[in-house]
């Protein structure tokens, strides 16, 4: 590409994609919920009129990767997006599963996934896209579809409103309350509530096939529909969502009008065949470092696997295998030896494991020396990632879920462990630019109130609040080697959760010892108790409880994450996915993984006991 086209296209994607985080700003600044106020769970893109993203952008790299996968969603509901008013908007969470073509995708119009649905767009019923489109001055909606189509762009924001992902447990007369099922004698176990973990129930017969789940546990399906601001709060009336998540739609549908006001009078200035010409300068430009990457890969056949500890339904060791083929002219990502898709709530869409491989694609780009990772820095997150990449995913395995397959823990814990996997294949292919397994979980913990307060359903009237613990990462074998951490290690503000749950904060400490040892060692993880003030029905989503991050070179693995129960001076540990009820002044302590260590741990040990003795 010339200097002056190159400089064109940085300019152009300089000015959109502060548009864009200037919408997420904005977003965060108005939002309520917790989710998107502290956790960024919301992401934008600019997508062209085949529902191709061109310009990515948002904190969580699964809902950033999956909205194109949304948008194509929407628009094979409804073709008349680009008439929409000014006002109007398409929003959905859902989408009804049309029989796939048996055709693959041509590699110039979506990321090619074969044996495996593409209709299967969204994340999980949790997660909402909005839409709206940016049409030439031009068009009117009179004028014939085809000869706008061509020329039409869609301004894209997706957010997700994270829920327990177990419903909620009976209520005490349903005989699981402790107190009527402790046992007679005094014991440690007597003052123990019930932590039934869909596969542990102490004090009641055998658990059963399923955990206690509610019908709105996934969330309503909304399909496509075209909203306004007078009728979008009837619609999100339907969709169980509580008052502060409908409150942040409707917040998000006024900044997704307001974005694509700004937005539209910068095409406008620009000019629009000269926006449209840079939106496709710059997808070629991606596509074309990412064909270059792949090419200057060593060929070779790599594999790697790892597992995910439970589903909290009674299956364990739920396996991810990946194999990479590298040819000169080929890549191929084969997906299709991963489990089965579980009971629990663990299972990733199409959309959402195609999310996972595009930011593994966007991270490597970045670490690689070369000309790859020259204009790297100037290249955003899109569908062009995928150009020279085949995946394959089969139907029905836990990365290629369908319905009425569970989702509700798979954008945090599936994913991390998919991206787990990745990073173990890139090791191999690159052993001394990838780094060490991270701690591999978010390890959190949703707290609400029990049901039947206020007399009134939980999820239509009161907030489940996810609290989230961050674990250490990986040890690097240099600076801006590839890392696997999807999501950043930040502490929620202590002041925040406080005052939004009634629980205090006791420790939050580093935790000694968590992390694997090496010539580089890894970071250590987090120890956190809560003490809840009143009853709370508390649902803990863990990983990384089995299996520890794994290390690289000959570098040791890290601690395991565990929690841990403790009423009265009874301490009891807790399965990774259990549901409880907690009494006030119960205490419950969280403890991360830490991250994994890089380098000969023996080696690192000898050097450490040298200079020990010489202290």
């Amino acid at each position: 590409m010339d200097p002056v086209a190159d400089s064109a296209t940085a300019a152009f994607l300089s000015q959109v994609d502060r548009l864009l985080g200037s919408l997420l700003l904005r977003i965060r600044r108005c939002a309520v919920s917790s989710a998107l106020r502290e956790d960024a769970d919301i992401a934008c893109a600019l997508c062209d009129a085949d529902g191709r993203s061109l310009i990515e952008r948002g904190g969580n790299p699964v809902l950033r990767g999956a909205l194109s996968a949304q948008v194509r969603a929407i628009l094979a509901q409804d073709h008349s997006a680009w008439s929409l008013s000014a006002d109007q908007a398409l929003i959905a969470n859902s989408e009804s599963l049309p029989t796939p073509s048996s055709e693959p995708a041509a590699k110039d119009r979506e990321p090619v996934v074969r044996e495996a649905s593409l209709w299967a767009g969204f994340v999980d019923r949790q997660t909402f896209a909005l839409l709206v489109p940016l049409v030439p001055p031009a068009a009117q909606p009179e004028a014939a579809a085809s000869s706008v189509s061509l020329r039409v762009l869609y301004l894209a924001l997706g957010a997700r409103f994270p829920r327990a992902p177990f419903g909620s447990l009976p209520s005490a007369e349903a005989g699981l309350c402790i107190d009527a099922l402790a046992p007679a004698v005094d014991s440690e176990l007597a003052n123990l509530p019930p932590a039934v973990g869909p596969r542990y129930l102490p004090f009641a017969p055998p658990p059963p096939a399923a955990p206690p789940r509610l019908q709105h546990d996934e969330g309503s399906a909304l399909s496509a529909t075209v909203i306004d601001e007078r009728s979008l709060p009837a619609i999100l009336r339907r969709t169980s969502l509580c008052r502060e998540a409908q409150s942040d739609l409707l917040a998000l549908h006024a900044c997704l009008l307001q974005g694509r006001k700004a937005l539209s009078a910068l095409l406008l200035r620009i000019g629009w065949d000269q926006a449209q010409a840079q939106c496709r300068a710059l997808y070629e430009q991606t596509a074309q470092a990412t064909q270059r990457l792949l090419s200057a890969l060593p060929a070779g056949f790599y594999a790697f696997a790892d597992s995910l500890d439970e589903d909290g339904c009674g299956a364990t060791d739920l396996a991810l295998r990946a194999t990479l083929l590298l040819r000169r002219d080929e890549a191929t990502l084969d997906l299709c030896d991963s489990a089965d898709a579980a009971a629990g709530p663990l299972n990733l869409s199409a959309a959402a494991s195609v999310a996972v491989v595009k930011e593994a694609v966007y991270r490597l780009l970045h670490t690689l020396d070369g000309n790859a990772s020259a204009h790297a820095g100037r290249l955003p997150p899109s569908d062009a990632l995928c150009r020279g990449l085949t995946l394959r995913l089969r139907r029905g395995s836990i990365v290629a879920a369908e319905s009425p397959s569970a989702h509700a823990l798979a954008c945090d814990e599936t994913a991390q462990r998919l991206m787990d996997v990745l990073q173990g294949v890139f090791a191999q292919v690159l052993p001394s630019r990838v780094a060490a397994g991270s701690a591999g979980t978010r390890s959190a913990v949703y707290v609400a109130e029990p049901p039947g307060v206020q007399g009134t359903a939980r999820a239509e009237s009161l907030a489940e609040r996810r609290i989230v613990l961050p674990g250490g990462l990986g040890a690097q074998p240099e600076p801006g080697a590839f890392s696997g951490a999807l999501f950043p290690a930040m502490l929620p503000s202590i002041e925040a959760l406080e005052a939004s749950v009634p629980v205090r904060v006791q420790t939050l400490a580093l935790r000694p010892d968590s992390a694997g040892l090496g010539l580089r060692s890894g970071e250590p993880g987090w120890h956190r108790a809560l003490v809840f003030l009143r009853p709370q029905q508390v649902t803990l989503a863990g990983e990384r409880r089995r299996r520890p991050p794994y290390g690289l070179a000959g570098g040791g693995p890290a601690a395991t994450g565990q929690d841990v129960l403790q009423r009265d001076r009874a301490m009891r540990k807790l399965p990774a996915k259990a549901i409880l009820h907690a009494q006030a002044g119960d205490v419950i302590e969280t403890e991360s993984p830490g991250g994994a260590g890089h380098g000969d741990a023996q080696r690192a040990a000898f050097f450490a006991s040298l200079f020990d003795g010489g202290s």
